[in-house]
């Protein structure tokens, strides 16, 4: 309690730094300048993001996000306000867009949408390069228009030199990392930009990543798991904290009225059994006497001698698989990547070519049952052993995934377009989630992803971009514990942003035409998994239609007001229609429902912004209307035990708001400071319709984002930066209730700073650098975390390291 109340007064003191941010943008090629460093981004204040940008994307240079940069793309950008970290152990980790993630909110790379396969199954993640990032563009809002259905939530557009487009300073450019922490493993990567001649351009990059297991302050289980009296009497809990109460049976005391006096010689203390002190009673005969048995003080009259005869009684805890203390169970992971890219580029002309491969190898504290336990269990079998503590095993993800990309770009050769481009990419994966060692469930995934762009030139107050993109996808399953039958999905789109620019006033309009197919390939042994014989699936065809308008006023220099609307609609995923099977990573039955029709969302958003000498201020107001809002309902228990879940549609809306402040200094020889405070809240509730009126209900959905207040400071001097990052999360107060209430997990604070010092040695720049996480060490359970009642975040974790530019 006293570390929480230091931390709230170091808030309200304002002890928050960020630089200056100042979003850059290119209006001629709509593509953020990621090489402008004088224009420094702030991850917290959100302040001026959208005055020199009608698209609506914030950036954030590669400088910034260093700073933060943790193992997982949801842990380096969950500071930004509306965004914050959903993890599914320490290895996996999302952004959570104001309470949206998985299908709703699109990953892309250089504005092609890459596989992500978490929308599908939590335990798989992205195997992303942070080091290798140059910009990172994000919409907070529906980018539906220009990403598609799947962005009706947000987007997240990592910029990287895998295909080199720009001539760098040097014949040769580059950085290398070597980051050591006492809980986040060892990470060595480096990034070779270079020039053969005026025209050639090349590029190479690897990573090696490496943890052996992540240490936490206490108990990997909530606090919840240890109430005895909750957990006996809630089989749900149990399932939830995976932790069985194994009890016993002893004589009901307080059955008997009389304690036995022939007894008391009869008691034997190292056994400690009772059972022969009671007696129905009022005497009895010792050594040919009769004598009077003592009242017992424990007697409760009216009680059955035959159905109250015992009680149950706690025994202890056991938990599934093997749980250390002070340790997130199965939290290793091993990586590695390797890159290489070369282009062409000259005035007129821009080509190249680009390959990745990455492997990881994880766990999650997740455990299920064995494959022989779940092959020999039907869904309908009443079996008295099934899922013993001892048939559980860890859950494991390993991925392998190749990625090929072309790009081409057309500069001054068609009249009226100034800027062509084409972009290819071909991805192939193979996804496997493993009970131990064994395989459960594999996805081998093609995905094929082509974009053509016209930017068109500027005409007085309009300009615009024009384009088309079609995504082919298909996935074909093996192993004995699938829920996904093979299926084959094609996208086409067609789409158009306008831009208008007249003195002050700043608008966008811009329309998707989207058409979305979902087909399954014939599967001879995924046709006998029990509960699809009796599906009748069919293949689905949805059609798209995605609409944005923004309005934007600049107020005499210091300030802005601006409005934007979005009709945005998305088609059901795969696993939404057609999933069906013991989903373990879920430790559920996983239904589908193909009679699911398409989701569709009204967003409006208006923000306001100040900018005064050092002062900065933004406020954001958001709220949106879902029909057939897709979530995955828990339904009940299946007769061996797992919880029957099953996709259903709801209306819901998410309403919520952003506030931040912040100030900056130039003290000159003192250097350069800037400290922000911010606040998020959002409500994502289920709402309906009748004939008469609006209805609302109490119906929260599951798993939402909590309220949080920030702060942080950072700064330069000299050679010298420092950043010092304070955030405090409340409890939930809006909670789902399903089979049961949802449980409110404690507040906690989170602390980060970091320190660094850079100089110059032989003509390459280095930076040494130290950092610490979770400083106060505190039991950190995100609400919204699927796992928060397994595994807290990662404990203190004190690192360094150097960081090499040249």
């Amino acid at each position: 309690m006293k570390k929480t109340n230091l931390c709230l007064i170091l808030l309200f003191l304002g002890m928050e730094m960020t630089p200056v941010k100042g979003a850059a943008t290119d209006r001629n090629n709509y593509a953020i300048n990621s090489d402008t460093s004088a224009h420094r981004q702030s991850l917290v204040v959100d302040t001026f993001s959208h005055m020199n940008n009608t698209r609506g994307f914030l950036s954030y240079n590669i400088q910034e996000l260093s700073l933060r940069q943790g193992p997982t793309i949801g842990e380096t950008l969950g500071r930004i306000p509306g965004i914050q970290h959903l993890s599914f152990g320490p290895n996996v980790g999302l952004p959570v867009i104001r309470s949206l993630s998985g299908h709703r909110v699109n990953i892309l790379a250089d504005g092609l949408s890459v596989s992500n396969l978490s929308g599908i199954s939590p335990t798989f993640g992205l195997d992303i390069d942070q080091d290798k990032w140059t910009d990172v563009e994000i919409s907070k809002h529906s980018a539906s228009v220009l990403y598609g259905g799947g962005a009706i939530g947000g987007a997240v557009n990592m910029h990287s030199q895998l295909v080199p487009m720009h001539v760098p300073t040097g014949y040769v450019t580059g950085t290398a990392v070597l980051d050591f922490g006492s809980n986040s493993g060892s990470r060595l990567s480096f990034s070779l930009n270079g020039r053969i001649g005026q025209h050639y351009l090349w590029h190479i990059g690897a990573l090696y990543h490496h943890v052996k297991e992540v240490s936490i302050p206490g108990s990997t289980k909530a606090t919840l798991a240890n109430d005895t009296s909750l957990m006996e009497s809630n089989p749900v809990l149990q399932r939830m904290m995976q932790r069985s109460v194994v009890t016993g049976r002893r004589l009901n005391y307080s059955l008997f009225p009389y304690i036995s006096e022939s007894g008391r010689w009869n008691i034997d203390p190292a056994k400690q059994n009772y059972d022969d002190l009671f007696t129905f009673q009022s005497e009895e005969i010792l050594s040919g006497k009769t004598i009077q048995n003592t009242p017992n003080p424990f007697y409760v009259p009216g009680q059955d001698p035959q159905r109250d005869r015992y009680v149950q009684i706690p025994h202890q805890f056991v938990d599934y698989g093997t749980v250390e203390y002070q340790k997130i169970p199965n939290s290793y992971r091993r990586g590695n990547a390797v890159e290489t890219g070369m282009s062409y580029v000259s005035q007129h002309v821009k080509v190249g070519a680009g390959y990745q491969y990455h492997h990881s190898n994880y766990g999650t504290p997740i455990f299920a049952r064995t494959l022989t336990e779940v092959a020999t269990t039907s869904l309908h079998a009443q079996d008295p052993n099934a899922g013993r503590p001892e048939d559980y095993v860890g859950v494991n993800a390993r991925n392998d995934q190749h990625i090929g990309r072309i790009e081409t770009e057309l500069l001054n050769v068609l009249p009226y377009f100034p800027t062509v481009k084409l972009q290819g990419l071909v991805q192939y994966a193979n996804d496997q989630e493993l009970l131990g060692s064994e395989i459960g469930n594999q996805f081998k995934t093609l995905r094929q992803n082509t974009r053509f762009e016209l930017h068109q030139q500027r005409l007085k107050f309009w300009t615009g971009i024009t384009g088309a993109d079609f995504i082919y996808q298909r996935m074909e399953g093996e192993g004995s514990a699938r829920y996904l039958p093979n299926h084959q999905s094609l996208c086409w789109g067609l789409f158009s942003m306008q831009y208008f620019d007249y003195q002050f006033i700043h608008a966008a309009l811009g329309y998707r035409h989207e058409q979305v197919y979902r087909k399954l390939i014939d599967d001879a042994v995924f046709s006998t998994q029990e509960g699809w014989q009796d599906q009748r699936a069919h293949d689905k065809r949805f059609a798209l239609h995605q609409f944005s308008a923004t309005l934007r006023g600049d107020l005499w220099k210091v300030g802005y007001l601006s409005a934007h609307y979005n009709y945005s609609e998305r088609a059901p995923e795969i696993n939404e229609l057609y999933a069906q099977g013991t989903h373990f990573a879920l430790l559920a039955h996983e239904q589908g429902d193909e009679t699911l029709q398409k989701e569709s969302a009204h967003q409006m958003e208006f923000e306001a912004g100040v900018l005064w000498k050092g002062l900065h201020f933004s406020f954001t107001f958001y709220d949106s209307y879902y029909k057939n809002y897709l979530y995955l309902s828990s339904l009940g228990f299946t007769p061996n035990g797992l919880t029957l879940r099953k996709w259903r549609a709801a209306n819901t809306n998410i309403l919520g708001f952003e506030t931040a402040l912040g100030y900056d200094m130039d003290l000159r020889s003192w250097g350069q400071w800037s400290m922000n405070v911010f606040y998020d809240w959002v409500k994502n509730k289920e709402w309906c319709v009748d004939e008469e009126h609006l209805v609302t209900s109490d119906v929260y959905m599951p798993h939402q984002p909590i309220s949080r207040v920030g702060c942080n400071f950072t700064g330069k001097w000299r050679q010298f930066t420092a950043l010092l990052d304070v955030d405090h999360y409340f409890p939930k107060t809006f909670l789902s209730q399903q089979i049961l209430p949802e449980y409110a997990l404690p507040r906690y604070t989170m602390m980060n700073a970091r320190l660094g010092y850079t100089l110059e040695i032989a003509k390459v720049g280095v930076e040494f650098y130290l950092y610490g996480k979770n400083l106060l060490n505190e039991d950190c359970r995100p609400h919204y975390s699927l796992v928060s009642f397994l595994a807290p975040l990662p404990g203190i974790n004190i690192g360094g390291g150097m960081k090499f530019n040249f």
